[in-house]
C-alpha cells in the first residue's frame, strides 16, 4: 500500500492512458455502425450531460463561463479538428499507427512554443526535434499508401492537439477545467449533429452500440479526471514519461483485438518518437540528456510525488 500511495501520480497517469486506449478501441469496434460525425455527436452528448450535472452541483461562481470566452472557443474549435481527424484515422486504418503518431505531441508542442510563443530552444530540444522528425517519417512510410493516409490523418490530429494545448497555455491556463470540457463537448455536438443531419437523419444506434458509446464516454471522463489528478500529485517531469504507456496498451489492443501486425518501421519510428518526447520533457524542465538513465527512473519511483500543481493540460 505504501508503494501505491507513494506513486499515486504515476498510477493515475497509467490509468488515464488505459482509459483512452479503451475509448479508441471501442470507437474502432463500432466502425461499421456509425460514421465519424455520428460518433462525435453521441459521445460528446453523453460527456456533456455528465459535465453539465457536475457544473450544476458545484455552482459557486461564474467561472463556468470561462470556456466560452474567445480563448475557450478557439480551443474548442481546435479540439473538434483533433477529434474528427483522429477518430477518422482509427476508423479507416490501424490503431497502432494512429497511436504511434499521437505520441509525437510533446515534440510539436515544443516546436509550436518556439515558433508561436517565443520560447527559447536549447541543444536537447534540437536533438529531440531531429529524433521526432525521423520517427514520424518512419511511421508515415510513404511507400505504403494505406498506412501513409492513416498516419497522415493522425499527424493532422496531433497538429490540431498541439495548437489546442498552446492556446490553453496562452489564454486558458487559469480557466475552469469543467467549463473548458463543456465548451469542447458542445462544439463536437454541433459539428457532429450538423454534418450527420445534413447527410440524412441522425441514425439511432442499437442497444449494443449505445452501450459501447456509453462505455467510451465513461472512459473519456475517467481518463480526463485521472490525468488531472496525476498533474496535481506529481510534477510534469515525473509523470509525463508514463504517457507512453498508452502506446504499449494500443499495440496490445491492436494485436489481440483487431489482429494488426505492427511492422518494423512502425516499431522503430515509435522508439524514436518516444525518445524525442522524453528529451523534450527533460529539456523543458531544465533537465539534460545525461539524466536519461535507469537509476533516475528507479529513484523517481521511490520519491513521493510533488504536491505542486503542474499545469499540464490533459489529452483527449
Amino acid at each position: 500500500m505504501y508503494f501505491v500511495r507513494n506513486n499515486a501520480d504515476m498510477f493515475c497517469m497509467i490509468l488515464a492512458t488505459l482509459c483512452f486506449t479503451f475509448n479508441d478501441s471501442i470507437i474502432k469496434m463500432i466502425n461499421n455502425s456509425l460514421s465519424t460525425f455520428d460518433i462525435l455527436f453521441y459521445r460528446s452528448a453523453m460527456v456533456a450531460l455528465v459535465i453539465g450535472v457536475c457544473l450544476i452541483c458545484i455552482k459557486r461562481d461564474a467561472s463556468w463561463k470561462q470556456g466560452f470566452a474567445k480563448g475557450g472557443l478557439l480551443r474548442a474549435a481546435l479540439d473538434v479538428g483533433a477529434a474528427m481527424t483522429y477518430v477518422t484515422a482509427i476508423r479507416v486504418g490501424d490503431l497502432s499507427t494512429a497511436a504511434a503518431i499521437s505520441q509525437s505531441l510533446p515534440l510539436f508542442m515544443a516546436l509550436g512554443g518556439m515558433l508561436l510563443l517565443g520560447e527559447k530552444s536549447n541543444a536537447p530540444t534540437s536533438v529531440a526535434l531531429g529524433l521526432g522528425l525521423a520517427g514520424v517519417l518512419l511511421i508515415l512510410n510513404p511507400h505504403s499508401i494505406h498506412l501513409g493516409s492513416t498516419a497522415l490523418l493522425a499527424l493532422i490530429s496531433v497538429l490540431f492537439t498541439a495548437g489546442r494545448e498552446l492556446v490553453t497555455r496562452r489564454f486558458c491556463h487559469d480557466a475552469n477545467v469543467l467549463s473548458l470540457a463543456m465548451s469542447t463537448s458542445i462544439a463536437n455536438i454541433l459539428l457532429g449533429g450538423t454534418v450527420s443531419f445534413a447527410s440524412g437523419a441522425i441514425p439511432i444506434p442499437s442497444l449494443f452500440v449505445f452501450l459501447l458509446l456509453s462505455s467510451a464516454a465513461l472512459c473519456v471522463l475517467i481518463g480526463y479526471i485521472a490525468i488531472i489528478k496525476a498533474s496535481q500529485l506529481g510534477s510534469v517531469t515525473r509523470i509525463a514519461p508514463f504517457r507512453y504507456c498508452g502506446l504499449l496498451f494500443s499495440f496490445y489492443a491492436a494485436t489481440l483485438v483487431f489482429g494488426e501486425q505492427p511492422n518494423k518501421m512502425l516499431l522503430a519510428g515509435s522508439v524514436l518518437v518516444i525518445l524525442a518526447g522524453l528529451v523534450t520533457i527533460l529539456a523543458s524542465n531544465g533537465g539534460s540528456l545525461s539524466s536519461l538513465n535507469l537509476w533516475n527512473v528507479i529513484r523517481r519511483m521511490k520519491t513521493p510525488g510533488s504536491k505542486r500543481l503542474a499545469r499540464l493540460s490533459p489529452m483527449d
